[in-house]
């Protein structure tokens, strides 16, 4: 069903409510990874360090059943160019009906395990995971990147992007994102979306802005600017599973 979404999405015969503003916009096999550069511009972060130059990894690495669903395990890994030592991973176990371009995974993840992949000691071993059963979908990290449909979605003139295999000619959407919160500060995103069904996951290149806001207020923005640069069929995780 994913890929038949997909598909009507890149001829521009999907309903513009069914576009997803995240990095899911299709299921690949599991096992399946995609890498993006990720450049931030356009930042404001009051005393807080402006962010730094990124490559992410979204990759799904396990299936299992849980309650007679079939889930996937959806694994971020976010490395900073400037400290690659210090990687960050989240890790999302999401029933496989949630993870189309229609639906909304934030909403639905049953398990979410975090962990800073800094290794300490004379072991090497790094911190482990933090794991939350069913949290609150305003808490989940990385929201811009497992979100649901945008709001006033519009397509856009095709474009052609140059890819590892090739030049792939895009569809392109653009849409809102956003959330008010009761004990957390609103978020905003404004995206724009080049889709193509060769990606493993559907999304060629994502530019987001994202703006949190307090009492009404613009608190800290960035726009961030993704591109795939890679993938592969060979994704193990790196975080353990709970116990």
């Amino acid at each position: 069903m994913e890929l038949s979404l997909h598909t009507l999405a890149v001829s521009g015969m999907l309903t513009h409510a069914a576009l997803a503003g995240g990095l899911i916009e299709q299921l690949p096999a599991d096992g399946s990874w995609a890498r993006f550069d990720m450049i931030p511009s356009d930042s404001h972060f009051g005393s807080k360090p402006a962010p730094e130059p990124e490559v992410l990894t979204v990759s799904s690495v396990g299936v299992v059943t849980v309650g007679g669903e079939k889930c996937r395990w959806i694994e971020l890994k976010i490395v900073p160019k400037a400290h690659e030592d210090s990687p960050r991973f989240v890790k999302y176990l999401v029933p496989e009906q949630y993870l189309t371009a229609k639906e909304d995974p934030m909403c639905h993840v049953l398990k979410l395990g975090q962990m800073d992949g800094v290794r300490f000691g004379p072991n090497n071993t790094m911190v482990e995971a933090v794991w939350t059963d069913k949290p609150d979908f305003r808490k989940v990290p990385y929201h811009m990147f497992l979100c649901s449909p945008l709001t006033n979605a519009v397509s856009l003139p095709n474009v052609t992007v140059g890819t590892k295999l090739g030049k792939l000619d895009c569809s392109v959407v653009t849409g809102r994102y956003e959330y008010d919160g009761n004990d957390i500060l609103a978020f905003r995103g404004t995206f724009v979306n080049q889709l193509h069904k060769e990606a493993p996951f559907g999304v060629v290149a994502m530019r987001v802005t994202v703006e949190t806001m307090q009492d009404g207020l613009s608190y800290e923005h960035t726009t961030w600017s993704l591109s795939w640069i890679d993938t592969g069929t060979n994704a193990k995780s790196e975080v353990p599973n709970p116990p």
